[in-house]
């Protein structure tokens, strides 16, 4: 019986199989009563009603099914698409509660915006739910809304579940917009020469979590210095390190940012480029050191006697510079001290923390 809101849900795809038809010495008509996928659904659909209580409504719904014929189709799409929200609005009204515990795994995919079947099911049939843990994140946010009347973990990692009356309305169900509200932030701090890899994990990333980065957050003439400084305020970072990004101004400067957050490391992952191996060992890190004490030195040669007003941005360049060198020793320390993937592993490492 559940099976009628996947079938409701379907609606806006099948809607799009509507199509004129007509011509000659007859009118053109907005047509679906004779496309594969309507016929389908209008049968599953007839199948699925025809197990509920035969109401004054469920056989007002049953004979609008049988009366597509090509005239009135659009009209009749429109009543189909009315009795379907108020069937799905009034859900207690045509399931006992026994049924609509049954209702609660094909819900949650419905709230969820699960496609695939088997991430959250029916166990048992029971009101117990399997997951996969990266929708906890989302289950939890359900629950402060108040979609749960019953909401605890059991010992075998899945959640015992009943559906508050909220969960039922129809108002309620296009909940998706406010979870994607709900999705992590994260920041990827990079330097163009690693622009193919960052798409790699956006691309992967798509719908996960909500990634930040300069290509597509920072508006035509809007200011890049601001964009870096939000890096602090996301709920995870991603350095993609490689020796040109520790010789960036830019790219450091971020690091700058995010450091000046006293929980950056718990948030923070990186990608150690091969060209960057060298901060694994003490004594080449020195020379990352080295790099910025001559990059400061050199600039601060090429400012010292030339008017202040003249050289403004290049004064403001030095004092990024200076607190890049004078955290950068530390900042390597500890980047090497970490765990960090493989280049090839590591995409799939930064799913698995957003998992968590």
């Amino acid at each position: 019986m559940y099976k009628i809101l996947k079938l409701i849900s379907q609606l806006p795809e099948i809607k799009k199989s509507f199509h004129v038809s007509g011509g000659g010495s007859f009118p053109n008509f907005n047509v679906i009563y004779n496309t594969e996928v309507f016929v389908s659904w209008k049968e599953n659909m007839k199948y699925e009603l025809s197990k509920l209580e035969q109401t004054q409504f469920v056989d007002e719904f049953l004979k609008t099914l049988d009366s597509f014929n090509g005239w009135r189709d659009e009209k009749l799409f429109k009543d189909i698409e009315s009795k379907a929200a108020t069937l799905k609005g009034n859900l207690s009204d045509f399931f006992d509660t026994k049924d609509k515990n049954a209702l609660v795994a094909l819900i949650m995919q419905i709230l969820l915006d699960i496609e695939k079947d088997g991430y959250v099911y029916l166990d048992d049939d029971d009101t117990r739910i399997s997951f996969v843990p990266k929708y906890r994140r989302f289950l939890n946010i359900l629950d402060e809304q108040g979609y749960f009347s019953k909401f605890t973990e059991d010992v075998t990692g899945g959640y015992e579940i009943e559906l508050s009356g909220k969960a039922f309305m129809e108002d309620n169900l296009p909940i998706q917009q406010e979870i994607q509200v709900n999705v992590p932030t994260m920041f990827i701090s990079y330097n163009r020469g690693c622009s193919d890899f960052v798409d790699k994990i956006e691309n992967e990333l798509d719908g996960k979590c909500d990634v930040k980065r300069d290509k597509n957050n920072i508006g035509d003439w809007k200011s890049i210095s601001e964009f870096m400084r939000t890096i602090r305020k996301e709920d995870f970072a991603v350095l993609v390190i490689s020796d040109a990004y520790l010789k960036s101004v830019a790219c450091l400067y971020e690091v700058i940012e995010l450091i000046k957050d006293d929980k950056w490391d718990e948030k923070t992952m990186y990608v150690i480029w091969d060209d960057a191996k060298d901060i694994y060992n003490g004594i080449k890190r020195l020379n990352y050191i080295k790099y910025w004490t001559d990059y400061c030195n050199e600039l601060n040669d090429a400012i010292k006697d030339l008017p202040p007003s003249a050289t403004y941005a290049q004064s403001e360049e030095l004092k990024k510079a200076e607190e890049i060198r004078n955290n950068i020793g530390e900042f390597l320390s500890r980047v090497a001290d970490s765990n960090n993937p493989s280049v090839e592993n590591v995409i799939s490492r930064i799913i698995e923390r957003l998992e968590k």
